[in-house]
């Protein structure tokens, strides 16, 4: 090294040459600090007021882009038919056709009526029935008076269970559950009526009969309780990752400036993010709850290395500018590489299919530039004027973590053969898992078992076939006896399928007026064979109030849809009910450049299994992109920073590894790659390849220096091991926080993202110092004279 007038960058040329910023900027920050605490004290407060405007979106459709098509379609089958986010109440009794439990029903389905904001509310207790009357058909209540007695209750049974418009649809075939199904008014917010349903159920659970119980599902029933538990887990997982992190810098570092400095920029990165999302009004998703957590962790990394770097220094020079200047020297680069790839790695996800994702991406790169930034400059200003220079001795924790470091790396390069072989073994054990991974999208299944919200999708899937409605529009001259019999037998088609339940359409109603009006003859229950027979039924039937039609044909007689429940908690079978229905769709009504009706029609499958299929599609594909954007991103860095391809291959392998070991951990654990799950490798190709900059950096200044492979890999592992710990220990404790999350997914990244994290540290630590002493080999030279820290620390 150049006695003290200059330091050396990693690829051998003074830093102030190659990066003359680097220099131009500690004498900036030690010449005005004042101006740089003003300067972030004034962005701070304007990027601040921005948290006011912040709002909570959880549901599955504010996951897709403005204008793609499975939201137009799913929006515009909506529209013309009253909306399609209905909720369901579902009442569980030992048996729901008792006395009293059907008079439970009759006040709940007539409380949920008087619910603001609710356009309809169907039951057993309103349900219509269609009579005949001397030639008029009637629509009239099912139920004209509750039965008194067991015998009269049984009676009622007996009708529901012969009736397939009522058994399986709105009571259960086993008797247990009676749905109530609520449909929101047009326009209005539906979580917010969902919120309303569940105050307005909550002074009836008291007068329940003895064993029953209430259970409420529905998109909007889900996106309200998402919400709830998203504000839950702000509230608890942010302090208490601040918590745990405080502690491991106290233990590092035994100083109150080793815990303010790097907190301070943490927290002053999470004002700025979520204020900027504010100002652009992006809202917080279920990726919200990892935002604070991971800019905690992963920012608090590069003040952990300016202040140990700082403290190192302290060791050679007496605290104060020329130590501070040098922390910039020295490792200012490497800390900006290390944010650099850390922005890279997340910023892959902002060209993700999948718009809370790409967000994600893009405000956490966001976060860490700023967490980065203000380690450059924040930290040192502080030091300048506030917390002084002082700097307390190395502790003994951070002795006790350069032993075990040091050994861990001499192990690796003296028993490299064993390393390797091991790494091959892991290598292949999750190969094997890889091809056992699975997506998934339910968002119901983002709760643990035991959940109530969980609980109640369960059990609508269980006893009614699904919570999830699959909904298929047909436009087109809906009264041409043709098109209701192409209708008819594409229900037909769908109710054979064991994994498409219950469908229903107005061809239903409209074979039933027909029956009704030939004396209940089972021969007349087809649909109309003319248009006026139709016609004139359809008119009749409008008699009965827009309940009855209007969520299976519009007004004019231009659309009509049918509707089936699907189990959207299999994934498997979802895709498959979705390819039969498809498939149904061009068996009866081809398609445009094979249309099969006599008049054109044009038919739309849309509803929440195809949302959450679509989803499934773009959960692959961000994966995809973001893993090929960010190894190349990280690979590009590393080729900068290494000038050498060789090295900079050897310096991703431990992230690679990592990564790998993610997916095995996925096919093997069974845990489904999701919205959630899917940020796992980025975020570790982000976090993790900070370890590996770190000790190489350190490694090519020894190298530099003039020392042998061997002794510049042992001072690179000590040297840098203690705050590459510290960062590791930080960012594992950090997300380990999101296993306490109400969350399942949240739960999988927590303990995911740690595991890589671990996997990479130890691979950084034991694995590259083997690999760099394989490419690098032992030098014929005499070892020179050392790095100006390495030798001073030892005198």
């Amino acid at each position: 090294m150049q006695g003290g007038g200059g330091s050396w960058s990693l690829i051998g040329r003074p830093i102030a040459r190659e990066v003359p910023a680097i220099g131009s900027l500690a004498r900036l920050v030690e010449r005005r600090p004042v101006w740089v605490m003003a300067a972030v004290a004034i962005v701070t407060v304007l990027l601040g007021c921005g948290m006011k405007d912040l709002r909570i979106a959880t549901d599955a459709k504010s996951f897709f882009a403005e204008g793609d098509p499975e939201i137009e379609a799913f929006n515009r089958v909506g529209d013309r038919f009253g909306g399609i986010d209905s909720i369901a109440v579902a009442l569980r009794a030992a048996d729901v056709f008792q006395p009293d439990v059907l008079r439970a029903l009759d006040r709940l389905t007539a409380a949920l009526e008087q619910v603001a904001g609710v356009r309809t509310v169907r039951s057993l207790a309103n349900i219509e029935d269609l009579r005949a009357s001397e030639g008029i058909l009637e629509v009239t209540p099912l139920v004209t008076r509750l039965p008194a007695t067991p015998e009269e209750a049984e009676a009622l049974a007996a009708r529901i269970d012969s009736d397939p418009l009522y058994s399986g649809t709105l009571v259960s075939r086993d008797r247990e559950v009676a749905l109530i199904l609520v449909q929101p008014e047009p326009g209005q917010n539906s979580v917010d009526v969902a919120d309303r349903i569940v105050r307005a159920l909550e002074p009836e659970r008291p007068s329940l009969p003895e064993g029953v119980t209430l259970h409420l599902a529905g998109m909007p029933v889900l996106t309200r309780d998402l919400n709830e538990a998203l504000r839950r887990d702000l509230g608890f997982l942010v302090p208490l990752t601040l918590l745990l992190i405080s502690l491991i810098l106290w233990l590092g570092f035994r100083t109150g400036a080793g815990v303010l400095l790097p907190m301070s920029t943490v927290l002053l990165s999470v004002v700025w993010t979520f204020g900027l999302m504010g100002h652009l009004g992006m809202p917080v998703s279920q990726l919200g709850a990892i935002v604070p957590v991971l800019l905690v962790s992963v920012g608090s990394a590069y003040g952990i290395h300016m202040v140990a770097r700082y403290h190192e220094e302290c060791e050679i020079l007496s605290p104060g500018a020329a130590a501070r200047e040098r922390v910039l020297r020295n490792v200012g680069l490497a800390v900006i590489l290390s944010g650099v790839t850390t922005m890279a790695g997340f910023a892959s996800n902002a060209l993700a299919p999948i718009v809370r994702v790409a967000e994600f991406g893009t405000m956490t790169a966001f976060g860490v530039g700023v967490a980065l930034l203000l380690s450059v400059t924040w930290i040192p200003a502080l030091q300048r004027s506030i917390l002084g220079a002082a700097a307390r001795p190395r502790t003994r924790v951070a002795r006790w973590i350069d032993s075990i470091l040091a050994r861990l790396a001499t192990g690796g390069r003296r028993h490299r053969g064993l390393v390797i072989l091991a790494t091959l073994a892991v290598v292949i054990l999750s190969l094997t898992g890889l091809v056992r991974v699975r997506t998934d999208s339910n968002f119901a299944y983002f709760f643990p078992p035991g959940n109530p919200t969980r609980e109640a999708f369960d059990l609508i899937a269980r006893e009614f076939g699904g919570a999830d409605t699959l909904e298929v529009m047909v436009e087109g001259d809906i009264q041409d006896p043709e098109i209701l019999r192409r209708i008819a037998a594409f229900e037909e088609d769908l109710s054979r399928s064991p994994l498409i339940h219950d469908p229903l359409a107005i061809t239903d109603l409209l074979a039933r007026a027909q029956r009704v009006m030939h004396d209940d003859d089972p021969a007349w229950d087809r649909v109309p064979e003319t248009r006026e027979a139709a016609a004139q039924y359809l008119l009749l039937l409008s008699f009965g109030g827009r309940d009855l039609l209007e969520p299976l044909i519009t007004f004019d007689a231009s659309a009509a849809k049918i509707q089936a429940r699907v189990d959207g908690t299999d994934s498997q079978a979802r895709r498959e009910s979705l390819a039969l229905a498809e498939q149904a769709v061009r068996r009866h009504f081809g398609d445009r450049s094979h249309p099969v009706t006599p008049t054109p029609v044009q038919v739309t499958v849309t509803g929440t299994p195809v949302l959450g299929e679509a989803l499934v599609r773009r959960v692959v594909r961000s994966q995809v992109q973001s893993l090929a954007a960010s190894f190349i991103a990280i690979f590009e860095v590393m080729l900068l920073l290494t000038r050498s391809p060789l090295h900079a291959l050897v310096t991703t392998v431990p992230i690679g590894l990592a990564v790998l070991i993610n997916f095995g951990v996925l096919g093997w654990a069974g845990i489904p790659l999701d919205v959630i799950t899917v940020l796992v490798s980025s975020i570790a190709i982000g976090i993790g390849i900070d370890y590996s900059i770190h000790v190489y950096s350190r490694y090519r200044e020894e190298r530099q220096a003039g020392r042998v492979v061997d002794d510049a890999l042992r001072e690179a592992v000590t040297g840098a091991g203690q705050a590459v710990f510290l960062n590791a220990a930080a960012v594992v404790a950090g997300f380990l926080v999101l296993t306490a999350s109400a969350f399942g997914p949240l739960q999988y990244l927590g303990g995911l993202v740690s595991l890589t994290m671990v996997v990479s540290f130890v691979s950084a630590i034991a694995v590259l110092p083997g690999l760099l002493y394989l490419v690098d080999g032992r030098p014929r030279v005499a070892p020179a004279r050392g790095s100006r820290a390495t030798r001073d620390r030892r005198a």
